[in-house]
């Protein structure tokens, strides 16, 4: 029987690389073609916040703490079975585990960015020793001067 979808997606690549869209509602064929109710915009856009996540946890910096927040749910979303390591196992479990530590290094990037904000605008002690440093480069400056005969 002929089942119609809204859209059809061929994709040439391994058997593993095929499922690796599974958090979107996604049926595998035999041959590599993926069928799927939703538009092909919405797969491909989830794999690429995927992507977009690995890359940003690895650099600082790379986004504030909203967007990190926001990929770190993307991450999470699709933690409960494996993208790539379909076969299960071990490998499976190392998948879920190492996507759970990107969600957390977004989490633990976007907090230390808060508290890095929170230090620049009303911290006592960084404005202090901050204040003492510039008298001190003052200081050592005059000191140069001086020696020069200035």
């Amino acid at each position: 029987p002929a089942v119609v979808f809204a859209t059809i997606i061929l994709i040439v690549a391994t058997p593993s690389l095929v499922v690796s869209f599974q958090a979107a509602p996604v049926m595998r064929s035999g041959n590599g073609v993926l069928f799927s109710s939703k538009p092909e915009a919405d797969i491909v856009t989830y794999f690429d916040d995927l992507v977009e996540a690995v890359k940003a946890s690895t650099t600082f910096g790379m986004y504030g703490p909203d967007k990190l927040q926001e990929l770190a749910d993307k991450v999470e979303a699709g933690a409960s079975s494996c993208m790539f390591e379909v076969d299960g196992g071990e490998l499976c479990q190392k998948e879920i585990d190492d996507r759970l530590d990107v969600a957390e290094v977004l989490r633990m990037q976007a907090e230390l960015q808060l508290r890095m904000e929170a230090i620049e605008g009303s911290s006592l002690f960084a404005d202090d020793c901050l204040a003492e440093d510039m008298i001190r480069q003052r200081e050592n400056f005059m000191d140069y001067l001086a020696e020069d005969g200035l």
